[in-house]
């Protein structure tokens, strides 16, 4: 078929991958290099492979160059929607769409609608809604707590409704797969290799994958934040008395609404009052009416961190940001009604695949049966030539080395290479 001519490519002889020797023995070092003979062109993203080779029927697999032939072809046969499309989906994070409506069904135009994420990382984005009411949150920062709370600002949110447009699900009916036949010459390969990932989950705990922590958000924009241990004083009870009481650089006054709202002092010598009011988290919650948490019970508060900087959100100014703490951290799941809450899936962590490696440190009672040698699905070629190592396990046999992927111009490139382990 079409998938397993295209399958059939000659290696990409703009990059040669070598190793530093044919043959190997067990438990021993692997030098590779990938060198790069077209310069910028060859620059790209690729994955690198190490795996044995076994006599068994292989289910027939995309190469990059297959891929590129099966897009065109699924491109020229499937009728364009991009005018349909008035948001770019997901280029960037993660994409929330939604619509802001009356009690009576009816959108609501140029309104802002604050979206918290709540946690020690917390963030806190302001969009405006669209002729129709819809508004679009596009996260682009990790998180912690994958749970999003949606506020109507400078309005009272009973008198809106927030609705969260999902997204249609995917129809899998449609999918077919080839189906997969084992031959009774399989048998030996087969419990062999069953038998090795048997010993090989026995000892994960010594050799696991861990999961890639990105760099935690900071809330604050790495301004210098002022914190305030309350464990450190005795406490008031109320959030207004503690204000009062215990924190600096903080006050409260009422608004010519009659509604009180928080004020933070300048690092200025003068002692003037900001014409803007600050920011009000608590937990990483925003806090649109801080007159509703004037009589909050601060016996559940640890500390209240202050930041002392101008910011700008949905079109308005606010002068300081105060975020109040607590012990366990749980105020957003404490939220009562009148407010829109939706879970947040992120995507998958990506991993930090365990690389075997044999020093004089090494343990040589714990087993080596890796059918994988080496596998790294995110490898960025920049240069000239590519430096790689990786260990031989006990497995003997013949191994391939595949690296595969696309260069920066789009075009598909694969490599393969094989050496064996006596």
């Amino acid at each position: 078929n079409e998938l397993a001519a295209a399958t059939e490519i000659k290696n990409d002889k703009r990059f040669i991958l070598s190793t530093d020797k044919k043959s190997y023995t067990t438990r021993s070092k692997v030098l590779l290099s990938v060198q790069n003979f077209r310069g910028a062109s060859g620059y790209g993203n690729y994955t690198v492979s190490v795996r044995k080779k076994e006599a068994m029927n292989e289910t027939i697999k995309h190469t990059p160059e297959s891929f590129n032939e099966w897009h065109q072809k699924q491109a020229l046969n499937t009728t364009s929607f991009y005018k349909n499309i008035p948001f770019v989906p997901e280029l960037k994070g993660e994409l929330i769409v939604g619509q802001l409506r009356t009690k009576d069904n009816s959108p609501v135009n140029n309104l802002n609608v604050a979206v918290s994420i709540p946690g020690e990382d917390f963030q806190l984005k302001v969009v405006k809604t669209d002729s129709v009411g819809i508004f679009y949150v596009n996260i682009d920062k990790y998180y912690t707590e994958a749970f999003a709370i949606f506020q109507v600002l400078g309005n009272a949110e009973d008198v809106y409704t927030i609705k969260i447009i999902q997204d249609p699900p995917i129809d899998y009916s449609s999918l077919k797969f080839k189906k997969y036949y084992i031959h009774p010459k399989m048998e030996e390969a087969i419990i062999r290799r069953s038998v090795h990932n048997q010993i090989e989950n026995a000892y994960f705990a010594v050799k696991p994958d861990t999961i890639r922590l990105d760099v935690l958000n900071d809330p604050y924009g790495g301004s210098y934040v002022e914190t305030i241990h309350l464990e450190e004083y005795t406490r008031c009870k109320t959030l207004k008395e503690t204000i009062i009481e215990l924190v600096p650089n903080v006050w409260t006054k009422k608004n010519k609404e009659g509604e009180f709202v928080f004020k933070v002092r300048s690092f200025d010598e003068t002692y003037e009052e900001s014409e803007f009011d600050a920011l009000v988290f608590i937990d990483g919650v925003l806090i649109p009416k801080p007159t509703d948490i004037m009589d909050f019970d601060t016996r559940t508060v640890v500390r209240v961190n202050t930041v002392r900087e101008k910011y700008r959100l949905g079109g308005k100014y606010y002068f300081g940001m105060v975020n109040i703490k607590t012990n366990e951290g749980d105020y957003f799941e404490k939220i009562g009604s009148g407010l829109t809450t939706i879970a947040l899936t992120s995507p998958r962590p990506l991993k930090n695949y365990f690389t075997q490696s044999y020093t004089i440190d090494s343990k040589p009672n714990i087993p080596d049966f890796r059918n994988q040698l080496f596998w790294e699905p995110t490898i960025s070629m920049e240069g000239k030539e590519l430096d790689l190592s990786f260990y031989t396990s006990e497995v003997t046999g013949e191994y391939e080395v595949k690296l595969e992927g696309f260069s920066i111009y789009g075009r598909p490139v694969i490599i393969r290479e094989t050496f064996t382990v006596n």
